[in-house]
């Protein structure tokens, strides 16, 4: 889908921002992500999916600090989203927060992430 001419013919269509904030993700336009899931998230802002890739794209950019806020955001309205906890997951484990990390990796896991428990056992021991 071209998100340009959906975002034209539709302003207020949250789900077009989003997707097109991660299309700048994956092409590394960081702060055009950053805006456009800002912007659906101004639209839907309980869509727990703009959250999680908002923090990606933190992360991304080493603010780490709004990228915790973001997941944590993203968990608050969707408590069973395993994205959201893996990824908080693998930004405590870079912070070297261990512990926290080992918590949100067993929380993907009892979710069903078959990666989250590997990781999770990986770090454990």
């Amino acid at each position: 889908m071209d998100y340009d001419k959906a975002i034209f013919l539709n302003k207020v269509y949250g789900d077009a921002y989003t997707n097109r904030g991660v299309a700048y993700l994956q092409k590394k336009l960081y702060d055009e992500a950053i805006a456009d899931l800002s912007k659906a998230i101004n639209l839907k802002p309980k869509d727990a999916s703009s959250y999680i890739n908002r923090g990606a794209v933190y992360a991304k950019k080493g603010q780490y600090q709004n990228a915790l806020l973001d997941f944590d955001k993203a968990i608050e309205f969707d408590p069973n989203n395993i994205p959201a906890y893996f990824n908080r997951a693998n930004l405590w484990k870079k912070l070297g927060e261990k512990n926290k990390a080992l918590e949100d990796f067993k929380m993907a896991c009892e979710l069903g992430d078959k990666n989250a428990c590997a990781e999770y056992n990986k770090l454990k021991f």
